[in-house]
C-alpha cells in the first residue's frame, strides 16, 4: 500500500490540451514528440482550437526537412516520432494535409495512401514531388494504384489518363515500383513491359517478381471480354497521346480512330501502324510494346 500511494504521488498530472498543443512549437523533436503522443489519446472531437492548422503545418515541414527513419542527432526515437506525429494528422482527414502526406506519410501508413488517393487529381503535383525521392517511389506507384481502383471515381477521364501516364512510364525510371503499380491496378495492357522485365532485367529478385506479376495479370487478362482489353489499349492510347504533337498527334488520331471498330483485322492493321511509327521513332520502344504487342494479343481474342 506504501509503495501503491507512492507511486501515485510520483505521477506527473496530465497535461491540459493547450499546453500540448504549445508543445508543438518546441524546437526539440522530443518534446513534441511527446506533446503529440499525448494529444493522439485524445478522440478528434476533444482535440484543442487550432491542433489541426498547427499539426499540418508541422508536418508539412518534417516532411520537406527529414527523411523517414532516425534522424541523425535523435536516433531512432525520432522515426517514431515522425510516425506518431503522421498518425495525428491523417485521422484528421484534412485535405490541407495532402502535400505532406505526399511527400512523406504514404511511406509509413497505408491509411495515407488511401486518404492522398481519395484526393483525386489534386494529389497529382504532390506525388510528382515525392517521385523524385528514390525512396518514395514504391508507396507513390501503390498510391496511384489506389486512385485507378479504389478511389477511380475521383478522377475525369483526363485525370485518369495522367495516372495511367505515369504509371507506364515508370517502367524506364523505376521497374519494382513499376510492377507494384500495373499488379495492384490490374493494368493488364502492361504485360508486354513485364514480360520484358522478366527476362531483360538485371536482378534476379525483380525478374522473379515480374515473372509472378505477369502469370497473376495473364489470369486476369483471360477472363476479360475481348470489349474490356479494347478499351484499356485505346486508354493506354490516350495517355501515351496526352500532349502529342506534329507527326505524333497525327498517329494518334489515325491510331483511335482505328479502334473505333475493332475487330481482328483492325487491330492487326494498329499494330503494324504501331510498328511503323516505331521506326520513325513516333513510338520509344516501350510504347511499342504497350501498343502493338497489346493490339496483336486482343486480335486473337476476336477470332
Amino acid at each position: 500500500m506504501i509503495l501503491l500511494l507512492l507511486s501515485l504521488t510520483l505521477q506527473r498530472p496530465a497535461r491540459l490540451p493547450a499546453d500540448l498543443l504549445r508543445a508543438l512549437d518546441s524546437p526539440d523533436w522530443q518534446v513534441r514528440s511527446s506533446a503529440i503522443h499525448e494529444l493522439n489519446d485524445l478522440p478528434v472531437a476533444n482535440l484543442p482550437s487550432g491542433f489541426a492548422a498547427k499539426a499540418i503545418a508541422l508536418f508539412e515541414r518534417e516532411a520537406v526537412d527529414s527523411v523517414p527513419g532516425p534522424k541523425r542527432e535523435g536516433g531512432e526515437g525520432y522515426g517514431e516520432y515522425l510516425i506518431e506525429l503522421m498518425r495525428g494528422v491523417v485521422r484528421l482527414r484534412d485535405p490541407r494535409s495532402l502535400r505532406g502526406m505526399a511527400l512523406l506519410g504514404i511511406q509509413m501508413s497505408r491509411k495515407a495512401q488511401e486518404f492522398v488517393a481519395e484526393q483525386g487529381a489534386a494529389s497529382l503535383p504532390f506525388l510528382d514531388e515525392a517521385w523524385r525521392d528514390e525512396n518514395a517511389r514504391p508507396p507513390v506507384a501503390i498510391t496511384w494504384a489506389y486512385m485507378l481502383t479504389t478511389y477511380s471515381a475521383r478522377l475525369s477521364r483526363n485525370d485518369r489518363l495522367e495516372v495511367v501516364r505515369r504509371v507506364l512510364e515508370a517502367h524506364a525510371i523505376d521497374t519494382q515500383s513499376f510492377l507494384f503499380a500495373v499488379d495492384q491496378a490490374r493494368l493488364v495492357i502492361a504485360i508486354p513491359l513485364i514480360e520484358h522485365v522478366a527476362t531483360a532485367d538485371d536482378i534476379d529478385i525483380v525478374r522473379d517478381d515480374a515473372r509472378r506479376s505477369a502469370t497473376r495479370l495473364k489470369s486476369t487478362r483471360d477472363s476479360m471480354p475481348a470489349a474490356a482489353l479494347v478499351s484499356q489499349l485505346s486508354e493506354a492510347l490516350d495517355a501515351l497521346c496526352l500532349s502529342a504533337r506534329a507527326e505524333r498527334a497525327a498517329a494518334c488520331a489515325s491510331l483511335s480512330a482505328t479502334l473505333g471498330q475493332p475487330s481482328a483485322d483492325s487491330l492487326v492493321a494498329f499494330a503494324r501502324r504501331v510498328d511503323s511509327g516505331f521506326l520513325r521513332r513516333v513510338w520509344s520502344d516501350d510504347e511499342r510494346r504497350v501498343l502493338s504487342t497489346s493490339a496483336r494479343y486482343v486480335a486473337t481474342r476476336f477470332h
